[in-house]
């Protein structure tokens, strides 16, 4: 099993058995069987807010030198995903899906904000990287994975040389530099209009009299089809790989922003849970 599906597959079983634990502990809300305030509903509080104190550890791995050689990043990030899941969970089956003070209030609301910022920034993550745990993309390489596709169609397809160079100019358009974000959803923008057009001509050529017979005469009857639908797959694979150079520029900028605010929001969420833990013993 390749890395890339067992870590999906992976990623899929810990969210159902997290969602299985949360529909179950709302069916069963009314029975008494968790409290906060005693028993195994107390202990799931200590146990969510440690895992919650343990998730701060990942970001100040990366900004305090003395942590830097404690670990591949890749396995922080890993378990930095998971606790950020399982703490938040923990928290909810504490609380017993109530909330009855207003410091046990905001710090759930401020736990959830975390959780929602740590979804978006995965997301972002996933759009600028190679797989969950992969190297991160660089615009020249997916120009280069679409140079090398259209080349290939061009072997498999006459193509009008006014097109390729059409091409080759939307290309480099692709891996320009940008000035700031809004510059970066221009260009995305330009760029993925850029390759639908050039998809539809793709799709356009292969339908074409005179494509038609240059790949009839090239192959035999019975491989006409497979043929075309070889180039079809080349000419969705090659403008992906154009929209997804165009827009990386926009998501770079996004991810970088969403650090700025992700670890002031965690330090808050600290604030609160501490506030509400001797709020809590106090009174």
């Amino acid at each position: 099993m390749k890395s890339s599906v067992r870590a999906s597959l992976q990623v899929t079983l810990f969210i159902a058995f997290v969602g299985a634990l949360l529909v179950l502990a709302w069916l069963h809300r009314a029975s008494g069987m968790l409290s906060p305030k005693v028993g195994v509903g107390y202990w799931l509080g200590v146990a969510g807010a440690s895992i919650m104190l343990i998730v701060l550890v990942y970001p100040l791995r990366k900004r305090l030198r003395i942590l830097r050689n404690w670990g591949k990043v890749a396995w922080w990030f890993r378990w930095h995903m998971a606790l950020g899941i399982l703490g938040p969970t923990l928290i909810v089956l504490h609380s017993n899906y109530s909330i009855h003070s207003t410091n046990a209030l905001v710090a759930f609301v401020a736990m959830l904000v975390v959780v929602a910022s740590g979804i978006v920034g995965r997301y972002l993550y996933a759009r600028i990287h190679r797989g969950l745990y992969g190297a991160r993309i660089e615009a020249r390489d997916l120009a280069r994975d679409a140079a090398a596709l259209v080349g290939e169609i061009g072997r498999e397809m006459p193509l009008d040389r006014n097109f390729m160079l059409a091409l080759e100019t939307l290309e480099r358009d692709a891996i320009s530099p940008s000035r700031g974000l809004f510059d970066a959803v221009a260009r995305a923008v330009r760029v993925s209009s850029g390759a639908r057009s050039a998809r539809r001509s793709l799709f356009s050529a292969l339908g074409d009299g005179a494509s038609a017979i240059a790949i009839a005469k090239s192959r035999p009857a019975t491989d006409v089809n497979r043929h075309r639908a070889h180039c079809r797959e080349l000419a969705r694979n090659y403008t992906a790989s154009l929209r997804r150079a165009g827009t990386l520029a926009v998501y770079e900028r996004l991810f970088a922003l969403w650090h700025v605010l992700h670890l002031p929001l965690i330090v808050l969420l600290a604030i609160t849970a501490v506030i509400h833990i001797i709020a809590v013993n106090l009174y």
